[in-house]
């Protein structure tokens, strides 16, 4: 394929969105012919890196500029300075003297392409481009990072669950049983438990009185509780008929006297 075929079909690749194919024709043509100016040009359509296009470019005017220099110049580039009647301004006097042009400075070559390690575009591309984040890199991140907030949520809700099941289960049945067994007006000496196994055995419930004493001295049934209650001991009495202390305890709403035979965890007597 001559260079005219390369050169169009490159330009029909680069016109279909087709870059790295007219990348890869272009870096053949170029190999056999780097100083090809218009080649140059066109391999400025095709790469996609802003600063390679801007390397492409100035490689190809400066290509054209030489080009057109040499057109218009003599071959050897000799230019004869004015004779010494009529010297030119900033010019040397000496006659016959001749200068010759500096070659102009090329830019730069690009490291892809022509000369050198004979390296494709797209082979330059897919090295500079490997240290870049490419789209199925971000969503991949995103996607860890979506994960990792979904499990700190998930284990921040977790810890509240437990936390609250803890209090419904601890802290809320201690404040009703300290309402149940408080009463109101009235100061409580201490708490301590209702404790009447025959009462427990017989399925039977620990009757409250009315007042102190035993038999028809004591009242009337005021209320009842069931064994091992927690209650609120309000008063102590010391029955010298009977010897023995009674306690007026409160539980549940309700609130009676009971003897000391119903009570644990009372203290000594002193």
């Amino acid at each position: 394929m001559d260079r005219d075929q390369l050169m169009r079909q490159a330009a029909r690749h680069i016109k279909n969105g087709e870059r790295e194919e007219a990348c890869r024709l272009l870096s053949q043509l170029l190999r056999a012919a780097p100083h090809d100016a218009a080649a140059w040009l066109l391999m400025s359509q095709a790469v996609t890196d802003k600063t390679r296009r801007r390397e492409c470019l100035t490689r190809a005017q400066a290509l054209a500029s030489r080009q057109g220099r040499r057109s218009v110049a003599s071959p050897r580039h000799i230019t004869t300075t004015p004779s010494p009647s009529h010297p030119a301004p900033g010019s040397a006097s000496t006659t016959g003297t001749t200068s010759q042009e500096p070659p102009p400075r090329e830019p730069p070559s690009l490291d892809i392409l022509a000369g050198g390690d004979g390296l494709a575009v797209s082979d330059i591309t897919t090295r500079r481009g490997a240290s870049r984040v490419t789209p199925s890199d971000a969503a991949r991140r995103r996607g860890y990072r979506n994960i990792m907030i979904a499990t700190a949520l998930t284990f921040s809700l977790l810890c509240g669950l437990v936390l609250l099941i803890t209090t419904a289960i601890t802290v809320v049945p201690q404040a009703q049983a300290r309402r149940a067994v408080t009463p109101t007006l009235e100061t409580v000496l201490y708490t301590a438990t209702l404790w009447c196994p025959p009462c427990a055995q017989a399925g039977s419930p620990v009757i409250l009185w009315e007042k102190v004493g035993d038999g028809i001295s004591r009242g009337g049934k005021v209320g009842e509780l069931p064994h091992n209650t927690r209650v609120a001991v309000l008063a102590e009495v010391w029955s010298a008929q009977e010897q023995r202390m009674y306690y007026k305890v409160a539980a549940q709403g309700q609130r009676g006297w009971v003897p000391e035979t119903f009570i644990k965890g009372a203290p000594p007597r002193r």
